[in-house]
């Protein structure tokens, strides 16, 4: 597991440096793109700010050129109303009184066609049908004409300056108005063409008042077209909110991306600096690895010298129990031999035993043998040499064996099969002494014979000779189990000799023992510690499977989270160029604009050049032919207001 472990971690470090690259080019795009936008964000700033200075500019040169018309239609207005009837409007109406129209207009019923003086009239003439068609049956018979009219007049006032411009606008040509939609003194429809003017007017006067009409015209063309530009200028403004809200999106937007691409450029650093610990924790365990594998060789060199030696010390060990049981079987057999030994040299013991009684009696009872019996008893007396001394050599042979008994008693303590062996030992010995018992039974037996022999002394002498003979033959007898006793003394010392060798030997393999147990308790101490060590190094192993897998969840995360920052930086871009096609409209947009306002710049230098004219051909026709001039005047207004009726009808 862990050269595959170690053989795939590169290759997982290298899709995650991969994914890293990749993510670090998608965040410096987006933070390029960023930078553009910023810059194209603050161009266009200064293009809204330039357009806002043009449109102030506009407004002050359109204010003014207001002034003068004002003036203008003033003064028209007080020549006119010189010349007016005394039927006319009335003379308690003002202005600023919005009524004012109804009061003008002919007719039972003022409340359903309004004459249109200004943005008020259209207002009123848009309104009152829908005012109308919203009324029930029951509240339309219920509320007046004057109680509509109070409605819509209050919700003409509720209505702001632009919305009253707007209406203003729509007034058709040729109506006498004044700012903000308020009609002027004198309608149209008083003043009725003059068909009884004179003929015999001058070319100059005409001239004048055409180039008058011409101008005035003008002017209500040029302000229906500085409407039109206002309402353009409106919706330009509307578009430049618009542009400025997606601004505001595309900065929240930016500003959500540059967040969104800080965390993702923190996430890779973060990857990063796990890929780097990862790596260098991989470097350190696989050293650790390639350490631990050599100390597993080695071990496992010295773990197969060890069970070798094991082995060999086991076939060792094997060798010396057999030994051991061979060498137990053959002290066994000196035993026994040392036990037929002793009982010969007992039942010995008790031949000369008998034959000294024998002896005594032979003397009592026999004086006539007394010679052969003194040959005898020299005879005897060697042999009881011979006998204690085989006897002192039985003596020292029964010290030894009791040595040996001893030891091998010593050697059966330290051995568990040494207390059976004692066990057989001690069950031959009641088996000896069963034996011994029955042996006493038989010398006592004896004993009833020697004194039967005594009482049949008598007849023992006569049968001297055959006594005789039986003596040598028990001096044949004694001498062969001389013989036998010094055999079994060699015997005895060669046994003696083997035990202690066995002894040694038994003493050097319970040493070999006893090293050959602590090697395998050092060395089943050391198998342990490297079973630890291989646990350890599962363990180890597990953990780098924990890494492994983390790191290829954190890959797979990054690579969500670089299909989503692609997703948002696609998204971006799409918006992006929508915007720049946007902003590249509004750019074109201001551009047209700005050549408009340029002619219509140029426009209210004529008229007011126009203006000028007029007033100064007004300056000079004062006089003898004032009354003249105002009748053409008047006749050229409603000539004027007849032919804005009409296209306005049209």
């Amino acid at each position: 597991m862990g050269p595959g472990i170690m053989h795939s971690l590169p290759k997982v470090a290298t899709h995650a440096f991969g994914g890293i690259a990749y993510m670090t080019c998608i965040a410096d795009g987006t933070t390029r793109e960023v930078v553009q936008l910023t810059n194209q964000l603050k161009d266009a700033e200064a293009r809204e700010y330039s357009l806002t200075r043009e449109l102030k500019k506009l407004k002050v040169s359109l204010s003014q050129s207001m002034g003068r018309e004002k003036d203008a239609d003033a003064e028209v207005v007080r020549v006119a109303s010189s010349q007016s009837k005394t039927g006319s409007a009335p003379q308690n109406r003002t202005r600023s009184d919005p009524d004012w129209a109804l009061a003008v207009m002919p007719g039972p019923d003022p409340a359903k066609i309004f004459k249109v003086f200004g943005g008020y009239g259209v207002f009123m003439n848009e309104m009152w049908p829908q005012a109308l068609s919203a009324l029930s049956q029951q509240e339309r018979e219920k509320m007046s004409d004057g109680d509509l009219t109070l409605r819509l007049k209050s919700q003409w006032e509720k209505l702001s300056g632009a919305e009253r411009h707007a209406y203003q606008l729509r007034v058709p040509p040729g109506a006498v108005v004044e700012q903000a939609g308020v009609p002027a003194e004198v309608p149209y429809s008083q003043t009725l063409p003059d068909d009884e003017a004179e003929a015999s007017e001058d070319d100059s006067e005409s001239e004048a008042i055409r180039r008058l009409d011409v101008s005035q015209r003008e002017f209500h063309a040029l302000q229906s077209q500085v409407g039109d530009k206002d309402s353009s200028i409106e919706l330009l403004q509307s578009q430049l909110q618009d542009s400025k809200e997606l601004v505001r999106i595309y900065r929240l937007r930016g500003d959500d991306l540059e967040t969104d691409l800080k965390a993702s450029q923190q996430r890779v650093s973060e990857s990063q600096d796990r890929e780097y610990l990862h790596k260098v924790e991989c470097d350190r365990l696989k050293e650790k690895l390639a350490k631990e594998q050599a100390v597993v060789s080695d071990l496992s060199e010295k773990v197969e010298l060890m069970s070798s030696q094991i082995q060999e010390s086991q076939a060792a060990y094997v060798s010396a129990v057999q030994r051991e049981e061979v060498l137990k079987e053959q002290v066994s057999r000196f035993e026994e031999k040392l036990q037929d030994a002793t009982e010969r040299g007992d039942v010995l013991e008790k031949g000369l035993k008998h034959v000294e009684g024998e002896r005594e009696v032979y003397k009592g009872q026999t004086h006539v043998l007394r010679e052969d019996l003194l040959d005898k008893q020299t005879k005897l007396r060697s042999t009881n040499k011979d006998l204690t001394m085989t006897a002192v050599d039985l003596e020292s042979l029964k010290e030894s064996h009791e040595g040996m008994a001893e030891d091998l008693k010593k050697s059966k303590k330290q051995y568990a099969e040494a207390a059976l062996r004692v066990e057989s030992l001690e069950k031959e010995c009641q088996e000896a002494k069963a034996q011994l018992e029955i042996k006493e039974r038989q010398a006592a037996r004896l004993e009833v014979v020697v004194d039967e022999l005594n009482v049949k002394l008598e007849d023992a002498i006569l049968e001297y000779t055959e006594e005789r003979k039986q003596a040598k033959d028990y001096a044949e007898k004694l001498h062969s189990k001389d013989s036998q006793v010094k055999k079994i003394a060699t015997e005895a010392t060669f046994s003696k000799d083997s035990v202690q060798r066995l002894c040694g030997d038994i003493k050097q393999f319970q040493d070999r023992e006893a090293q050959l147990k602590d090697q395998i308790r050092s060395l089943e101490g050391e198998i342990e510690k490297w079973k630890q060590r291989l646990g350890e190094s599962q363990g180890e192993v597990s953990e780098l499977k924990d890494v492994n897998w983390r790191i290829a969840e954190d890959l797979q995360k990054s690579k969500v989270s670089l299909r989503e920052v692609e997703a948002m930086v696609k998204k971006t871009t799409t918006e992006l160029k929508s915007g720049k096609g946007r902003m590249v409209e509004a750019e074109a947009r201001n551009i047209e604009l700005s050549a408009n306002v340029a002619k219509l710049m140029e426009a209210l230098v004529q008229a007011e050049a126009r203006e000028k004219e007029a007033l100064e051909l007004l300056a000079e026709g004062k006089g003898p032919e004032k009354e003249r001039k105002k009748k053409k005047m008047q006749r050229s207004r409603t000539t004027a207001s007849m032919e804005g009726g009409r296209t306005a009808a049209s």
